[in-house]
């Protein structure tokens, strides 16, 4: 009667704790509600359009967005589930959960106002340990179908998480899949202790997510690691990275259920549940949580690569956002499809220097950046489980649009500067822009003003276009249409009057520069820069060990992934023209020529055979910061980039696949995440 009394008074305190626990809930959700309140971007409007990201029509928000970062990682939320459930396959998350509810009176001693149940929580490595404890301890046991001595659970567990919105949390869904319970059928001294057979009961929570430092005592601390994992992270320091990890968050949530399904046990009371997985939730929440979602990895000046690598591309910061997008998939509780991504966001130490803090702005954030059909691949070798988007700034800029600026507009004005003295608008004599300042978004690439002074005595107009298209063998073609003019005006004072002339240059040129995506050990690959070789897509692996860094292929072969420039440029036409007045003016025939001739020499583009070689050739032996001197053969080491940007808790193997670009200039690769069950034959099992 005594122990009786004493479930009754339990049973009436959890009750209360959870009706409390509901209306906190409630309240909170309409305040995450009214938080999101004309900011809901779910369906992609006027989000990011073009081979990268999805979304309606209209400007894209991904010009404004790689203002303030450089490089994005976008993982599918069933990537993420793939590796929380080779986690708990692993052991890495304990997938059985084996728990007793002990309650306790509280000792006579305590005032009357305190007293009330005491509720302890154990957990045991077997069921036969459980019950050899109950046993122990008075309870019930011995054996195959004991009974413990209080509630308990012994369970297998299967997690997984879904995005529901946009922005740091996520709907944390813990299926129960198999085994038994034990509740009480009734609150009382009558209650019998009833077993209930379990199979794929849901508890569902909303979780905040947070990023941790990972530092030596993490690693240290933290048993719940993977081997291959924790030796990466301490290289990675050894090296000095700064590394963060994002995981769930149980300490700071709410663990108050958005569902408790106890499937076909209508006659349990879904509140029973409440506290056994509160209390397990919450162990969750101390050191060692295994529940990381994703490695964000971070460098300084003092950070050693490998290999060479861009400022541009060595990430100082990062934030992340989960995104939903109903245009992807489903995306109910139930749902396992990509219904969202987790997007890293990451600023660049040659772009931004000392790293970033801000979140970004939901209304900047684009519609999504992986699109449905990068999903729907037959291949699942094709399938899109990550996404790596290079901000224009960071890679096209950087490597190929800003050192064949810098070219072309110098190499001209070294030329023309000696004949002519152009004027700009504002009366300033003219100097070479920046980069920044003379090129200008359009529709489908950029349009490059390197010089507009059409006023005055001496003119001077340089500019050209640039679309960005991808072709239908896997490269990605830069159209290059251009004009260069020059005016010359002059005049001499002769005895009976003024001589005048001048000397116009028009000279209008085109051309291409193909960026390919090649392995190394391809034997059809070609090094010459203006080689029409035709590259396919690649099937590379990124090995995420240290110590096996290299790229291999389905055939085993170790290559290294690189992007490669081959270049095209010729002259369409040039127009020279001379005129003169006062000819017949002594000495004015002969004063004349001799300037027209010199104009011409230096000005008149088409008689230097080798004058796109030379602006191509300094070009692209531009010294890029950090990287040393541009190869066209290799312009960036993208297995490198891909390995110092982030990491998943669980991904020895990535293909990387032949990029695409969009109008902007953002280039994305598709990685496609590869499972020790996958053969070299393309087969997956189990998957």
């Amino acid at each position: 009667a005594s122990f009786g009394d004493t479930t009754k008074t339990f049973h009436a305190t959890m009750m209360m704790m959870v009706n409390e626990l509901e209306l906190e809930q409630r309240r909170n959700h309409q305040d995450d509600h009214d938080d999101m309140n004309g900011i809901d971007i779910r369906d992609g409007a006027d989000g990011f359009s073009g081979v990268i990201g999805g979304g309606g029509g209209g400007h894209s928000r991904s010009a404004d967005l790689f203002d303030s970062y450089d490089m994005v990682v976008s993982i599918t939320q069933s990537t993420m589930n793939d590796q929380l459930a080779r986690l708990t396959q692993q052991g890495i998350i304990n997938p059985h959960l084996i728990v007793l509810q002990d309650i306790n009176r509280i000792p006579s001693t305590t005032t009357k106002d305190d007293r009330g149940p005491s509720t302890r929580y154990t957990t045991y490595k077997s069921f036969e340990q459980l019950l050899s404890s109950s046993s122990s301890s008075g309870g019930g046991g011995g054996g195959d179908g004991g009974v413990p001595s209080g509630q308990a659970l012994n369970v297998d567990l299967m997690p997984a998480i879904h995005i529901t919105e946009t922005g740091t949390k996520i709907n944390f869904t813990l299926t129960l899949t198999n085994g038994h319970a034990w509740m009480y059928d009734c609150v009382g001294p009558s209650g019998r202790l009833v077993r209930y057979d379990v199979h794929n009961w849901q508890y569902v929570v909303e979780l905040q997510t947070s990023m941790m430092e990972v530092d030596r005592e993490f690693l240290a601390t933290h048993k719940s690691l993977p081997d291959e994992t924790r030796d990466f992270m301490t290289k990675l320091l050894q090296r000095r990275f700064s590394v963060k990890c994002l995981a769930l968050d149980f300490e700071n949530s709410n663990l108050f259920p958005l569902k408790c399904d106890l499937g076909d046990q209508p006659r349990l009371e879904w509140q029973s549940l409440v506290p056994f997985m509160n209390f397990y939730l919450r162990d969750q929440g101390k050191p060692g949580n295994p529940y990381i979602l994703a490695y964000a990895i971070n460098s300084d000046h003092n950070t050693q690569y490998e290999h060479s690598i861009a400022y541009t591309l060595r990430p100082v910061g990062t934030a992340y956002l989960f995104h939903y997008s109903s245009s992807v998939g489903g995306g109910g509780l139930e749902d396992d499809s990509c219904s969202g991504t987790l997007d890293l966001y990451m600023s660049t130490r040659g772009l931004h220097g000392s790293g970033i803090a801000a979140v970004p702005h939901m209304a900047n954030v684009p519609g999504h950046w992986i699109k449905e059909e990068d999903m729907m691949m037959t291949d699942l070798h094709q399938r899109c489980d990550v996404k790596i988007i290079f901000g224009a700034k960071a890679l096209l800029q950087e490597f190929i649009l800003k050192p064949f600026y810098h070219s072309l507009a110098y190499q001209v004005w070294d030329k023309v500067s000696h004949r002519v003295s152009p004027v700009s608008l504002e009366g300033e004599f003219y100097s070479v822009p920046p980069y920044a300042d003379a090129a200008t978004p359009t529709d489908t690439g950029y349009s490059v003003t390197i010089a507009h002074c059409l006023t005055g005595e001496d003119l001077y107009g340089n500019s050209y276009t640039v679309d960005i298209e991808n072709s239908n063998n896997n490269e990605i073609e830069l159209k290059f249409r251009g004009t260069i003019q020059v005016f010359k005006n002059f005049s001499k004072d002769v005895a009976d009057g003024v001589a005048e002339g001048s000397v116009t240059i028009v000279h209008v040129w085109h051309g291409s520069i193909l960026v390919s995506y090649q392995q190394d050990g391809d034997e059809d690959a070609k090094t010459d820069n203006n080689s029409n070789q035709k590259e396919g897509d690649g099937d590379n692996r990124v090995v995420a060990d240290s110590s096996r860094r290299k790229i291999s292929n389905a055939s085993g072969d170790k290559t290294h992934p690189k992007l490669t420039i081959k270049t095209s440029f010729q002259t369409d036409d040039q127009l020279s023209d001379a005129s003169e007045s006062h000819n017949k003016v002594a000495g004015g025939m002969s004063f004349f020529m001799n300037i027209i001739k010199a104009v011409l020499e230096d000005c008149a583009f088409n008689e230097d055979k080798n004058f796109f070689t030379s602006i191509l050739a300094r070009a692209f032996s531009t010294d890029i910061p950090g990287a040393g001197v541009l190869d066209p053969n290799n312009i960036a080491n993208l297995s490198e980039c891909v390995q110092y940007a982030f990491r998943l808790p669980l991904a020895p193997y990535m293909s990387l696949h032949a990029p695409t670009i969009d109008t902007k200039g953002n280039l994305a690769m598709r990685l496609h995440i590869r499972n020790d069950e996958e053969d070299d034959g393309g087969e997956v099992d189990g998957r």
